[in-house]
């Protein structure tokens, strides 16, 4: 049986990154899915594609995995399911994907598009 840790104890994590006292650092494999689950989506299907990418993903939010994968994971019925949530995904912004011919699309998380705009203001003596 595998061990089970709570975040935030310390331990190495797949990717050879050690989890801090307050969870994974950022980028490492689990802050992918740890985001992901903060994601308000209003679509438990879009939840669960966005979880199978960043289960994936690797420090910098890209992954690869097939449709068909992305289905097993997430226990969906079709590709069509997969693929529409894949959209809705781009559409909010959530996920980039470069399709690829005789492969697996490439995928990359993109968490800093999905944040709210900042207002910019010059400096005081500017």
């Amino acid at each position: 049986m595998a061990a089970v840790y709570p975040l935030e104890r310390s331990r190495p994590s797949s990717s050879g990154q050690a989890l801090g006292e307050n969870g994974p650092k950022p980028r490492s494999g689990w802050w992918w899915v740890l985001w992901a689950w903060e994601q308000s989506l209003g679509s438990p299907t879009q939840k669960a594609v966005l979880l199978a990418l960043a289960k994936h993903a690797d420090a910098d939010g890209v992954c690869w995995p097939s449709i068909a994968r992305i289905r097993t994971l997430t226990d969906l019925k079709s590709d069509r399911a997969v693929q529409n949530s894949l959209r809705a995904l781009e559409d909010r912004g959530l996920v980039m994907t470069d399709e690829r011919r005789g492969t697996s699309s490439l995928y990359r998380l993109t968490p800093a598009r999905n944040a709210p705009p900042h207002e910019m203001h010059p400096a005081g003596d500017a």
